[in-house]
Protein backbone atom coordinates (compact mmCIF):
# COMPACT_ATOMS: atom_id res chain seq x y z
CA UNK A 1 0.00 0.00 0.00
CA UNK A 2 1.00 3.37 -1.28
CA UNK A 3 1.43 5.83 1.61
CA UNK A 4 -1.28 8.80 2.41
CA UNK A 5 -0.05 11.69 -0.67
CA UNK A 6 -0.09 15.05 0.68
CA UNK A 7 -3.27 16.87 -1.36
CA UNK A 8 -1.41 19.69 -2.16
CA UNK A 9 -2.08 23.76 -2.12
CA UNK A 10 -5.87 22.67 -4.30
CA UNK A 11 -6.89 21.21 -1.46
CA UNK A 12 -5.95 24.46 1.01
CA UNK A 13 -7.72 26.37 -1.20
CA UNK A 14 -11.08 24.59 -1.14
CA UNK A 15 -11.18 24.40 2.41
CA UNK A 16 -10.35 28.04 2.78
CA UNK A 17 -12.73 29.28 0.34
CA UNK A 18 -15.37 26.81 1.89
CA UNK A 19 -14.99 28.31 5.33
CA UNK A 20 -15.08 31.53 4.01
CA UNK A 21 -18.66 30.93 2.52
CA UNK A 22 -19.78 29.58 5.43
CA UNK A 23 -18.80 32.09 7.86
CA UNK A 24 -19.90 34.95 5.12
CA UNK A 25 -23.36 33.50 4.48
CA UNK A 26 -23.83 33.32 8.22
CA UNK A 27 -22.77 36.57 8.98
CA UNK A 28 -25.17 37.61 5.52
CA UNK A 29 -27.87 36.60 7.74
CA UNK A 30 -27.24 38.54 10.69
CA UNK A 31 -26.71 41.61 8.59
CA UNK A 32 -30.07 40.56 6.80
CA UNK A 33 -31.88 40.66 9.92
CA UNK A 34 -30.30 44.14 11.18
CA UNK A 35 -30.98 45.57 8.00
CA UNK A 36 -27.79 47.06 7.22
CA UNK A 37 -27.03 49.16 4.73
CA UNK A 38 -25.92 48.01 1.14
CA UNK A 39 -22.14 49.60 1.51
CA UNK A 40 -21.47 47.94 4.99
CA UNK A 41 -23.16 44.75 3.81
CA UNK A 42 -20.52 43.94 0.78
CA UNK A 43 -17.36 46.09 3.03
CA UNK A 44 -17.89 42.99 5.65
CA UNK A 45 -18.84 40.53 3.68
CA UNK A 46 -15.78 40.47 1.86
CA UNK A 47 -13.72 41.13 4.65
CA UNK A 48 -15.43 38.06 6.46
CA UNK A 49 -14.51 35.87 3.32
CA UNK A 50 -11.48 36.82 2.76
CA UNK A 51 -10.91 36.45 6.11
CA UNK A 52 -12.12 32.89 6.26
CA UNK A 53 -10.49 32.21 3.14
CA UNK A 54 -6.83 32.45 5.06
CA UNK A 55 -7.87 31.22 8.16
CA UNK A 56 -9.64 27.62 6.37
CA UNK A 57 -6.18 27.60 4.43
CA UNK A 58 -3.81 27.23 7.37
CA UNK A 59 -5.63 24.90 8.91
CA UNK A 60 -5.54 22.38 6.44
CA UNK A 61 -1.90 23.19 5.32
CA UNK A 62 -1.31 22.73 9.49
CA UNK A 63 -3.59 19.52 9.39
CA UNK A 64 -1.60 17.98 6.16
CA UNK A 65 -4.38 14.66 7.60
CA UNK A 66 -7.36 16.35 7.65
CA UNK A 67 -8.13 14.99 3.75
CA UNK A 68 -7.11 11.44 4.21
CA UNK A 69 -9.50 11.47 7.82
CA UNK A 70 -12.45 13.04 5.98
CA UNK A 71 -11.98 10.76 2.66
CA UNK A 72 -12.26 7.65 5.09
CA UNK A 73 -15.49 8.94 5.98
CA UNK A 74 -18.54 6.80 4.16
CA UNK A 75 -20.85 10.02 4.45
CA UNK A 76 -17.93 12.78 3.50
CA UNK A 77 -20.32 14.93 0.85
CA UNK A 78 -23.34 15.08 4.05
CA UNK A 79 -20.73 16.69 6.16
CA UNK A 80 -19.40 19.15 4.07
CA UNK A 81 -22.71 20.00 2.57
CA UNK A 82 -24.79 20.07 6.11
CA UNK A 83 -23.82 23.66 7.20
CA UNK A 84 -24.64 24.99 4.03
CA UNK A 85 -28.18 23.41 3.92
CA UNK A 86 -28.53 24.52 7.45
CA UNK A 87 -27.91 28.12 6.63
CA UNK A 88 -30.32 28.44 3.47
CA UNK A 89 -33.15 26.50 5.77
CA UNK A 90 -32.22 29.19 8.14
CA UNK A 91 -32.37 31.77 5.72
CA UNK A 92 -35.68 30.59 4.18
CA UNK A 93 -37.15 30.29 7.80
CA UNK A 94 -36.21 34.18 8.95
CA UNK A 95 -37.36 35.52 5.78
CA UNK A 96 -41.23 33.69 6.14
CA UNK A 97 -41.13 34.99 9.21
CA UNK A 98 -40.90 38.28 8.02
CA UNK A 99 -37.22 38.71 10.08
CA UNK A 100 -35.29 39.65 7.14
CA UNK A 101 -35.61 43.25 6.47
CA UNK A 102 -35.33 43.56 2.43
CA UNK A 103 -35.66 40.16 -0.15
CA UNK A 104 -32.62 41.72 -1.89
CA UNK A 105 -29.95 40.22 0.63
CA UNK A 106 -31.42 36.96 -0.59
CA UNK A 107 -28.92 37.32 -3.34
CA UNK A 108 -25.82 37.33 -1.78
CA UNK A 109 -26.74 34.47 0.78
CA UNK A 110 -27.89 32.47 -1.93
CA UNK A 111 -24.36 33.03 -3.87
CA UNK A 112 -22.93 32.11 -0.33
CA UNK A 113 -24.93 28.98 -0.27
CA UNK A 114 -24.21 28.43 -3.73
CA UNK A 115 -20.48 28.56 -3.35
CA UNK A 116 -20.31 26.34 -0.05
CA UNK A 117 -22.27 23.81 -1.50
CA UNK A 118 -19.72 23.53 -5.14
CA UNK A 119 -16.19 23.91 -2.45
CA UNK A 120 -18.07 21.34 -0.24
CA UNK A 121 -18.21 18.90 -2.97
CA UNK A 122 -14.77 19.79 -4.20
CA UNK A 123 -13.34 18.97 -0.37
CA UNK A 124 -15.06 15.68 -0.73
CA UNK A 125 -13.83 14.71 -3.88
CA UNK A 126 -10.25 15.42 -3.30
CA UNK A 127 -10.27 13.81 0.12
CA UNK A 128 -11.82 10.82 -1.35
CA UNK A 129 -9.24 10.85 -3.89
CA UNK A 130 -6.57 11.02 -1.21
CA UNK A 131 -7.56 8.13 0.77
CA UNK A 132 -7.81 6.01 -2.17
CA UNK A 133 -4.35 7.02 -2.80
CA UNK A 134 -3.62 5.80 0.14
CA UNK A 135 -5.11 2.31 -0.10
CA UNK A 136 -4.74 1.06 -3.54
CA UNK A 137 -1.91 -1.17 -4.58
CA UNK A 138 -0.64 -1.34 -8.54
CA UNK A 139 -3.29 -2.37 -10.56
CA UNK A 140 -3.68 -6.12 -11.61
CA UNK A 141 -5.11 -4.95 -15.04
CA UNK A 142 -6.35 -1.26 -16.90
CA UNK A 143 -8.36 -0.75 -19.52
CA UNK A 144 -9.69 2.44 -20.85
CA UNK A 145 -13.78 3.12 -20.44
CA UNK A 146 -15.43 4.97 -23.42
CA UNK A 147 -18.98 5.05 -22.72
CA UNK A 148 -21.51 2.89 -24.68
CA UNK A 149 -25.51 3.64 -23.70
CA UNK A 150 -26.62 6.38 -21.98
CA UNK A 151 -25.12 8.04 -19.03
CA UNK A 152 -27.76 8.28 -16.34
CA UNK A 153 -26.28 10.59 -14.19
CA UNK A 154 -25.61 13.29 -16.43
CA UNK A 155 -29.44 13.23 -17.83
CA UNK A 156 -30.48 12.60 -13.93
CA UNK A 157 -28.56 16.46 -13.15
CA UNK A 158 -30.14 17.53 -16.03
CA UNK A 159 -33.64 16.67 -15.42
CA UNK A 160 -32.79 18.32 -11.86
CA UNK A 161 -32.19 21.47 -13.55
CA UNK A 162 -34.94 21.34 -15.74
CA UNK A 163 -37.30 20.88 -12.44
CA UNK A 164 -35.97 23.51 -10.89
CA UNK A 165 -36.64 25.78 -13.68
CA UNK A 166 -39.74 24.54 -13.83
CA UNK A 167 -40.75 24.77 -10.54
CA UNK A 168 -38.91 28.98 -10.45
CA UNK A 169 -41.28 29.48 -13.61
CA UNK A 170 -44.74 27.91 -11.47
CA UNK A 171 -43.91 29.70 -8.15
CA UNK A 172 -43.06 32.93 -9.67
CA UNK A 173 -44.04 33.20 -13.19
CA UNK A 174 -40.45 34.72 -13.93
CA UNK A 175 -38.01 32.50 -15.84
CA UNK A 176 -34.64 31.63 -15.81
CA UNK A 177 -33.10 30.75 -18.99
CA UNK A 178 -29.65 29.67 -17.24
CA UNK A 179 -31.93 26.34 -15.83
CA UNK A 180 -33.30 25.61 -18.88
CA UNK A 181 -29.87 25.85 -20.65
CA UNK A 182 -27.87 23.71 -18.44
CA UNK A 183 -30.42 21.25 -17.93
CA UNK A 184 -30.64 21.23 -22.29
CA UNK A 185 -26.34 20.67 -21.71
CA UNK A 186 -26.39 17.35 -19.29
CA UNK A 187 -29.08 15.66 -20.76
CA UNK A 188 -27.23 15.96 -24.08
CA UNK A 189 -23.89 15.29 -22.88
CA UNK A 190 -25.96 12.05 -21.41
CA UNK A 191 -27.80 10.56 -24.42
CA UNK A 192 -25.25 11.33 -26.58
CA UNK A 193 -23.33 8.08 -26.82
CA UNK A 194 -26.22 7.10 -28.00
CA UNK A 195 -25.83 9.36 -30.98
CA UNK A 196 -22.15 8.51 -32.24
CA UNK A 197 -20.84 5.07 -31.47
CA UNK A 198 -22.21 1.66 -32.61
CA UNK A 199 -25.10 0.79 -34.99
CA UNK A 200 -26.57 4.05 -34.63
CA UNK A 201 -27.83 5.66 -37.98
CA UNK A 202 -25.97 9.20 -36.19
CA UNK A 203 -23.05 7.14 -35.43
CA UNK A 204 -20.75 9.21 -38.03
CA UNK A 205 -22.56 12.78 -36.90
CA UNK A 206 -21.75 13.46 -33.76
CA UNK A 207 -24.34 15.68 -32.58
CA UNK A 208 -23.84 17.46 -29.73
CA UNK A 209 -19.93 16.27 -28.76
CA UNK A 210 -17.02 13.47 -29.25
CA UNK A 211 -17.40 11.48 -26.24
CA UNK A 212 -13.36 11.01 -25.87
CA UNK A 213 -13.22 15.05 -25.34
CA UNK A 214 -15.22 14.77 -22.15
CA UNK A 215 -14.21 12.78 -18.62
CA UNK A 216 -17.95 11.77 -18.19
CA UNK A 217 -17.55 9.66 -21.60
CA UNK A 218 -13.66 8.93 -21.23
CA UNK A 219 -12.71 6.84 -18.09
CA UNK A 220 -9.69 4.65 -17.15
CA UNK A 221 -10.65 2.02 -14.97
CA UNK A 222 -8.26 0.44 -12.56
CA UNK A 223 -9.14 -3.52 -10.92
CA UNK A 224 -7.39 -3.55 -8.06
CA UNK A 225 -8.09 -5.66 -4.56
CA UNK A 226 -10.03 -2.90 -2.95
CA UNK A 227 -12.18 -2.63 -5.96
CA UNK A 228 -12.75 -1.12 -9.62
CA UNK A 229 -10.80 2.48 -9.25
CA UNK A 230 -12.52 4.64 -12.02
CA UNK A 231 -10.24 7.28 -12.96
CA UNK A 232 -11.14 10.03 -15.08
CA UNK A 233 -8.77 11.53 -18.11
CA UNK A 234 -9.71 14.97 -17.02
CA UNK A 235 -10.29 17.34 -14.25
CA UNK A 236 -11.90 18.86 -12.12
CA UNK A 237 -13.53 14.96 -11.97
CA UNK A 238 -11.70 12.79 -9.08
CA UNK A 239 -11.61 8.71 -8.50
CA UNK A 240 -14.33 6.61 -7.22
CA UNK A 241 -13.65 3.65 -5.60
CA UNK A 242 -16.46 0.69 -7.05
CA UNK A 243 -16.21 -2.57 -4.14
CA UNK A 244 -15.59 -5.42 -5.99
CA UNK A 245 -19.02 -6.63 -3.69
CA UNK A 246 -21.00 -4.16 -5.65
CA UNK A 247 -20.04 -6.01 -9.03
CA UNK A 248 -22.74 -8.77 -9.57
CA UNK A 249 -21.55 -10.02 -13.08
CA UNK A 250 -19.44 -9.24 -15.96
CA UNK A 251 -20.46 -9.98 -19.92
CA UNK A 252 -18.33 -9.64 -22.80
CA UNK A 253 -19.87 -9.31 -25.76
CA UNK A 254 -18.89 -8.37 -29.85
CA UNK A 255 -20.00 -4.81 -28.92
CA UNK A 256 -19.13 -3.98 -25.17
CA UNK A 257 -17.51 -5.02 -22.17
CA UNK A 258 -20.44 -5.00 -19.32
CA UNK A 259 -20.20 -4.95 -15.66
CA UNK A 260 -23.61 -5.33 -13.95
CA UNK A 261 -23.65 -3.40 -10.67
CA UNK A 262 -25.45 -3.27 -7.10
CA UNK A 263 -27.52 -0.07 -6.22
CA UNK A 264 -25.67 1.98 -9.24
CA UNK A 265 -25.90 2.13 -13.26
CA UNK A 266 -24.13 -0.58 -14.86
CA UNK A 267 -21.01 0.27 -16.33
CA UNK A 268 -21.19 -0.49 -20.24
CA UNK A 269 -17.53 -0.34 -22.20
CA UNK A 270 -17.07 0.20 -25.75
CA UNK A 271 -14.98 -3.22 -26.48
CA UNK A 272 -13.28 -1.37 -29.69
CA UNK A 273 -11.09 0.74 -27.35
CA UNK A 274 -9.97 -2.30 -25.19
CA UNK A 275 -6.90 -3.32 -26.01
CA UNK A 276 -7.25 -6.87 -24.64
CA UNK A 277 -10.41 -7.49 -24.08
CA UNK A 278 -10.83 -10.69 -23.14
CA UNK A 279 -8.15 -11.22 -20.78
CA UNK A 280 -9.47 -7.82 -19.23
CA UNK A 281 -12.63 -9.90 -18.42
CA UNK A 282 -11.06 -12.75 -17.56
CA UNK A 283 -9.19 -10.93 -15.00
CA UNK A 284 -12.44 -9.21 -13.59
CA UNK A 285 -13.93 -12.63 -13.34
CA UNK A 286 -10.95 -13.72 -11.51
CA UNK A 287 -11.33 -11.46 -8.90
CA UNK A 288 -15.54 -11.79 -8.63
CA UNK A 289 -14.80 -15.80 -8.28
CA UNK A 290 -11.92 -15.53 -5.67
CA UNK A 291 -10.09 -13.19 -3.22
CA UNK A 292 -8.35 -10.84 -4.59
CA UNK A 293 -4.92 -10.02 -6.90
CA UNK A 294 -3.42 -13.80 -5.21
CA UNK A 295 -5.93 -15.77 -6.79
CA UNK A 296 -5.36 -13.88 -10.02
CA UNK A 297 -1.80 -14.42 -10.06
CA UNK A 298 -2.26 -18.42 -9.26
CA UNK A 299 -4.87 -18.36 -12.17
CA UNK A 300 -2.06 -16.46 -14.42
CA UNK A 301 0.52 -18.60 -13.76
CA UNK A 302 -1.45 -21.76 -14.35
CA UNK A 303 -2.68 -20.77 -17.27
CA UNK A 304 1.46 -20.17 -18.19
Amino acid sequence: MSSAPDPGAGFQAATGIYLGALVSGLVSLGMAVGDASSGAFFSVITTVFTGGLILGALGAWARPGLAGRLGEQRWRLVLTSAPAVAIAGLAWALFAMGAGANEWYLVPLGGTVFVALVSGWVLAAMARETHLESIIDEPAVRWEWQRVGVDVATVGIGVAFLAVGIGFWTTTGGTSIMFFFVAIVFILQGVSPLFVAGDSPWASTALFYNPEAFDRGHHVIQATDVGLILKPTMKPAYKKRLPWHRVTDVTLTERELHLECRWRPDIRCDRDVIKDADEVAATLRRYLKGSGRETVKQSQSAGN
